[in-house]
C-alpha cells in the first residue's frame, strides 16, 4: 500500500508539472505548445481584436527608426541580427540585402519576417512570476486585463 501511494503521488506531481507549462494560475497559455510565426502574428496582425497595439507589426517596427537600440539585457529583441546597442535603429538594423551579380540589383532577404528570428520563444512565453514574457510588461497586463489575451 505505501509503494501504491508514493506511485499514486510521483504520477500526480507528474501532471501538475505538466499542466503547469500550459496553465498559469488558471489561465491557458496563448500558445499551442512551442510558439511560432504564425501564433505571432494571429494576435500581432490582428488590430480589430488587440486594438491597443496601435499599429501593424511592421508599422511598429518602422516606428523605431531613429530611436536607440537598447542594451541586450533590457532587449525585447535580444536576437535582431544587425545594430549596436545605445546606437539608433535604421533599415539594415532588421533588414538585410543581397546583390544579384549578374543584374547588379539588390533583393530583401526574406527570412527576417519570422518573429522568432529576433525574439526568442524565452522572451515570450512564460508564466507572470517568472519576469521573463514581454506579454506580461504591456499596459493590458498591469491592468489585469488577462481575458483579453486568454481567452
Amino acid at each position: 500500500m505505501k509503494k501504491y501511494k508514493k506511485g499514486l503521488f510521483f504520477v500526480t506531481l507528474c501532471l501538475a508539472m505538466t499542466i503547469s507549462t500550459t496553465v498559469y494560475g488558471g489561465m491557458r497559455s496563448i500558445f499551442v505548445g512551442e510558439p511560432d510565426e504564425a501564433e505571432c502574428r494571429n494576435c500581432h496582425d490582428n488590430l480589430t481584436q488587440f486594438p491597443m497595439l496601435l499599429a501593424s507589426n511592421p508599422d511598429r517596427h518602422h516606428l523605431l527608426i531613429g530611436t536607440p537600440i537598447p542594451m541586450l539585457y533590457d532587449s525585447k529583441a535580444p536576437d535582431a541580427p544587425g545594430g549596436v546597442p545605445g546606437e539608433p535603429y535604421d533599415c539594415f538594423s532588421c533588414h538585410e540585402f543581397a546583390l544579384d551579380e549578374q543584374s547588379m540589383t539588390t533583393t530583401l532577404v526574406p527570412t527576417f519576417r519570422n518573429c522568432l528570428n529576433c525574439h526568442p520563444v524565452s522572451r515570450v512565453t512564460g508564466s507572470p512570476g517568472m519576469r521573463t514574457n514581454v506579454h506580461h510588461e504591456t499596459e493590458t497586463f498591469q491592468i489585469r486585463e488577462c481575458e483579453v489575451c486568454h481567452n
